[in-house]
């Protein structure tokens, strides 16, 4: 019997705020590389590459990423089926709605497997076996989410506590609890009757917003509403901005998941991580034989027990320990090491900041941008196009400082652009960009 293909459903929604300075609102922590070469976007669409199993991925995301989107998922041959756009962020479960909404217009009872697209999984074929084992109870109608079995009491997560068997591997959930203190976790995890919510889930689409009909009418009525009015270009879906900015905001959890009768637990050891703050990924190495868990330009000399970590400038270090420091070409974070939850707070300082919104730096497939000025409707940047790329220009006066590029297959020296046109670079080019409302011409 051939298995019934799931909806992957990517939510690419989240700014990432604790890893700031890396983590920026315009290049949030799911479109950094930040465990491996892939960007945490492309991670996760890997882990439902398999066309026999998987239909393309419906990524859920902000307008401001669709084309960082587009791009880092075409770099790895994951063209998305839907690019669903929120005109505003409503929390995860109207975006899950919109996603159902998507499903139902192809599938009346296709099955949606849920995925933040910021979270590192260690073992994705541990995952995959799961979903295998839930599939059967996710057909029959059950809400199914996938418990990480604790390995340590962590105070930072919302736990499951699992109830009665339903079948092999999979339990009735009890409850859901809020965050544990000290004392409370470490029982749990001796008891091993809890395991964290991941936030990972697989069911049906019209079971879904049947729920949400019934515990969150209001909500799912504003997202049917705004689904219906939505705009659609080129694989992109927008719903109505003034609609879906009157949705309720919450999570699924709170709106569905803790108020409906049949939802299951599958528990599932996979080494995950939401990578919540940089302690976390320090946690995660590797680290060298000081301890250290070192990348990009960084020289540590009798430094033990650090993460290290530069987007520009080298970091060098000598004689420190047990510290976290992260550096980029507009800002530097210091923090003990076991304290950078407190970067929320620095994010709070921050608010209203350029330095909380864009880095100075920003990679895209096939080079990067390094911001250099901005003030009186004119911008200042620099592009680095490696080897074979190209680059979808605005209108501006390009010069090209090294290397060659070309536009509509003509050497670019120092021109005007068109915006949208394409500069491409067979060797490799360096170009600075000057944008303003009126460029000059030539």
């Amino acid at each position: 019997m051939t298995q019934k293909r799931i909806w992957p459903v990517l939510l690419s929604g989240g700014v990432g705020a604790r890893l700031w300075p890396v983590s920026r609102a315009a290049m949030p922590k799911q479109l950094i590389s930040l465990t491996e070469a892939a960007t945490m976007l492309q991670a996760t669409a890997a882990r439902c590459a398999d066309a026999a199993r998987f239909h393309p991925p419906l990524v859920v995301a902000s307008a401001a990423h669709a084309v960082t989107i587009g791009d880092q998922l075409a770099a790895v041959d994951a063209t998305p089926g839907a690019l669903i756009l929120e005109p505003v962020a409503r929390n995860t479960a109207p975006a899950i709605a919109l996603a159902a909404l998507e499903v139902l217009q192809h599938d009346p009872a296709g099955l949606m497997l849920v995925m933040p697209s910021d979270h590192h999984i260690a073992y994705p074929e541990v995952l995959q076996a799961a979903v295998a084992t839930a599939l059967p109870l996710a057909e029959a109608g059950w809400l199914v989410t996938f418990g990480i079995t604790p390995d340590h009491p962590a105070t930072g997560y919302g736990y499951i506590e699992i109830g009665e068997k339903l079948a092999d591997g999979v339990n009735k959930v009890e409850k859901f609890v809020e965050k544990p203190d000290i004392a409370t976790a470490t029982r749990w995890l001796a008891e091993g009757r809890h395991v964290w919510n991941g936030g990972i889930f697989l069911m049906r689409a019209d079971v879904l917003l049947d729920e949400l009909a019934k515990h969150a009418p209001a909500m799912r009525d504003a997202c049917q509403r705004a689904f219906a009015a939505a705009r659609r270009d080129a694989g992109a879906v927008t719903p109505d901005a003034g609609i879906f900015a009157g949705c309720p905001a919450d999570s699924i959890d709170y709106a569905v998941f803790e108020r409906a009768e049949r939802v299951a637990v599958v528990p599932v050891a996979m080494g995950w991580s939401d990578i919540g703050s940089w302690d976390a990924l320090r946690d995660l190495g590797p680290a060298d034989a000081d301890g250290n868990v070192s990348s990009n330009n960084v020289i540590a000399v009798d430094t033990q027990r650090c993460l290290l970590r530069s987007e520009g400038p080298i970091l060098a270090t000598i004689g420190v320990q047990d510290l976290v420091i992260v550096a980029t070409a507009d800002a530097v974070l210091v923090s003990a090491a076991g304290q950078t939850q407190g970067v929320r707070k620095i994010v709070d300082r921050l608010a209203g900041d350029a330095a909380l919104v864009q880095p100075r730096v920003e990679s895209f497939a096939g080079g990067c941008l390094r911001r250099l000025a901005e003030g009186d409707g004119v911008r200042v940047y620099e592009i680095e196009l490696d080897a074979g790329a190209s680059w979808k220009a605005p209108a501006a006066r390009v010069t090209a400082i090294a290397g060659a590029a070309e536009v509509a297959g003509k050497r670019l020296d120092n021109a005007d652009t068109a915006a949208g046109d394409i500069i491409v670079s067979a060797s490799g080019a360096r170009l600075l960009i000057v944008e303003s409302g009126t460029p000059a011409k030539t």
